[in-house]
């Protein structure tokens, strides 16, 4: 009878251990997919969008470096033998968790601004919740607009395009005061 009970003690153990060991690596795989997956879908579209700087580039090269070099230490396994009975139990413990390191480490944060118009000085109008700028002066006028963000130092990326022009006029981008009054400077 205890040859059948140590058998059944084997049987379950092993069963336990291989049902622990089939979870570890599951959950390990897929949370290191999803983020490889998420990972690919922002630098995709950060390159289609074409809202990145060098510093965006070397931030997420450093990133991609650190998960690969957690990736090596993660899913690390250890077999725990428990000793008190004649049948030694088994059981299996991850000592670094693949799950845990990417719940605490938000990999790739894509820091997009959204910068809006906020003011101009009357000859055009603000749209789509100030992310446009539509000229309505027919003389083509220079038109002054101000960003709702204010920016005192470092290095910081705006797009602009030009969806629609019928003239044919010159078109500059410059940085003024946030001083300085844009009706004021309307004609200068």
């Amino acid at each position: 009878k205890w040859e059948q009970e140590s058998m059944k003690k084997i049987q379950l153990a092993a069963e336990k251990v291989r049902t622990d060991l089939k979870q570890i690596l599951e959950s390990s795989t897929n949370q290191i997919l999803k983020t490889c997956r998420n990972v690919a879908s922002k630098l995709l579209s950060a390159r289609e969008a074409e809202i990145f700087s060098e510093i965006d580039l070397k931030r997420w090269t450093e990133q991609l470096n650190e998960l690969k070099s957690q990736i090596k230490l993660l899913s690390m396994i250890h077999i725990v033998e428990e000793n008190k009975s004649p049948v030694y139990l088994i059981e299996i413990k991850q000592t670094n968790n693949v799950n845990t390191y990417i719940k605490n480490k938000e990999l790739l944060s894509f820091k997009r601004i959204e910068e809006r118009f906020i003011e101009g000085n009357g000859l055009a109008i603000i749209e789509d919740g100030g992310l446009r700028i539509k000229h309505i002066d027919s003389d083509h006028k220079f038109i002054y607009f101000r960003g709702q963000k204010s920016y005192t130092n470092g290095c910081h990326t705006l797009q602009f395009k030009i969806e629609h022009s019928t003239g044919s006029y010159d078109t500059f981008i410059g940085i003024s005061s946030s001083d300085i009054n844009l009706r004021q400077i309307m004609y200068h």
